[in-house]
């Protein structure tokens, strides 16, 4: 095994996706450097660890990416032993980077699970289900069927948005029966702190046998499908996004942000209610806000844009910048793609001593559509080419996408200390910003999730950022949004 490692960090500059997709032109001789690097150690008479091999990176690198190469090296050296075989278990939430950074099996991949399990209130609780309820329903035929179906769509299909498709369809093809959604409903309140959801086996049960009413519909759309006679509402939603443009709104809470984007598309103001719309790309956009900070007035804003049309936009975007935790790998003009949002609303408890701050958190779930085209079908290296020139990026610094959970919260961090207890509360948080909480509570009312997008305009420390990074952390998102394929994402 250590000669495998050895192997495959020598031979990463060459062969290894992680190097390719993340190391970008080491100045000269530094490749050659750091390839020899682990076998220096190794024959120094010393374990080829991580602190081993940082210490001896002396070049003018970001340092820290070369940690995820060895990860790869690592992991990809076990699975290819034949004696284990592994799977890995991809897009789980806490996991800020990819080990591997290939194609995805996704039988194996949550974004994909949920999105299969994503009717009826199912998921909700299957996710939170306690283990003895969960044993008990990994037992029943229904769960069975359902997940042999899984396996079979997701083998074959090319990403989450066609098992999303197909289940959707399949949803709509076998209505629930009242039993079944008085059963979620029961389940959904019967929350043992700590153990997770207590069902009923009665309610388990016609959960069982929704889930596989469910599967013998989606494999009949699949054999339509591969005969060539698709599901009549997936053939008429693929004619209708032919000759309609799909209808983006887009959030943004400064002045700052919204001129930008403004200036950048010519949009037009219209209504009373300030919103600028025209188009991009073959999509119609809708840029609305208040020219406020913090989740009342962002939530306030989405309300009354959505209660003023006719129908609900195709997407919901919240953008503009935030601030990124540098203990995460987060770096200045980096894009972060929320998986979830964790509003941490706080409050004060005042003692004789001391003021304790206190937390009551609250999750919500994203619009995961534009997470799942950048992580398959995005070609982020040529985007980086060209959004370097056009935000005028420091020469050897590059932006990165980051996949994670961000918080929401009214407060200005600029305390190191203060980050720290929010990230002890919540691992793995990327960033912060001051809007997503309301919107996304907002949305929820009308039956719908927005997806995030936020460029990190400074480290939430004290130094904060000038207005340079702001205008350049904005830009670079103006000109990510500008390069999302809507036609693919919503279709």
């Amino acid at each position: 095994m250590a000669q495998a490692i050895l192997t495959g960090w020598e031979e990463a500059p060459d062969t290894n996706p992680v190097w390719r997709d993340r190391i970008y032109d080491p100045p000269g001789g530094a490749t050659e450097r750091i390839r020899r690097i682990p076998r220096e150690i190794l024959e120094s008479g010393f374990a080829v660890t991580w602190p081993a091999i940082e210490a001896q990176i002396k070049d003018p690198v970001e340092v820290s990416k070369f940690r995820h190469v060895l990860q790869n090296v690592y992991f990809s050296a076990y699975l290819r032993e034949p004696g284990y075989d592994l799977r890995v278990v991809t897009s789980l939430p806490y996991a800020s980077h990819s080990f591997l950074g290939s194609p995805s099996d996704l039988a194996y991949d949550y974004d994909a699970l949920r999105a299969a399990l994503s009717f009826d209130g199912i998921w909700d609780v299957l996710s939170n289900l306690s283990a003895p309820s969960t044993l008990y329903l990994r037992r029943r035929t229904g769960y069975l069927r359902f997940r042999e179906t899984f396996d079979t769509i997701a083998s074959e299909a090319l990403g989450v948005h066609e098992i999303r498709k197909i289940f959707v369809a399949a949803t709509e093809a076998r209505k629930p029966k009242a039993r079944l959604l008085a059963a979620v409903s029961r389940a959904s309140r019967n929350v043992i702190p700590l153990h997770g959801v207590a069902a009923t086996e009665a309610d388990i049960d016609e959960i069982a046998e929704r889930l596989g009413a469910v599967a013998d519909a989606a494999l009949d759309i699949r054999e339509n499908l591969i005969e060539g006679k698709p599901h009549a509402r997936v053939e008429k939603r693929k004619k209708v996004g032919r000759s309609i443009p799909y209808e983006v709104a887009i959030f943004v809470a400064l002045e700052m942000e919204r001129k930008m984007l403004v200036d950048r598309w010519q949009l037009q103001a219209s209504g009373l209610e300030p919103v600028w719309r025209g188009e991009l790309g073959r999509s119609r956009v809708a840029v609305f806000g208040r020219d406020e900070m913090g989740r009342v007035p962002a939530a306030v804003a989405t309300m009354r844009f959505l209660s003023e049309l006719n129908k609900k936009p195709d997407m919901l975007i919240v953008a503009g910048i935030a601030g990124g935790f540098a203990r995460e790998q987060v770096f200045l003009g980096d894009v972060l793609v929320p998986t979830s949002v964790v509003d941490l609303a706080s409050r004060r408890i005042h003692s004789d001593i001391r003021t304790v701050p206190q937390f009551r958190p609250r999750e919500f779930e994203v619009d995961d559509r534009v997470l799942n085209y950048l992580k398959a079908g995005f070609k982020q290296q040529e985007w980086e080419t060209s959004v370097i020139r056009d935000a005028e990026w420091p020469e050897s610094r590059r932006p990165g996408i980051r996949f994670g959970p961000v918080v929401s919260l009214d407060e200005v961090v600029a305390s190191t200390d203060w980050v720290d207890k929010l990230c002890d509360y919540w691992p793995k948080l990327l960033g912060i910003e001051m809007e997503a909480g309301g919107v996304c509570a907002a949305t929820k009312t009308f039956g719908f999730a927005p997806a995030v997008l936020r460029g990190v305009s400074d480290l939430a420390d004290p130094s904060k950022s000038d207005m340079e990074w702001r205008r350049r952390a904005m830009k670079t998102l103006a000109h990510l949004i500008e390069n999302l394929d809507f036609d693919v994402i919503l279709s």
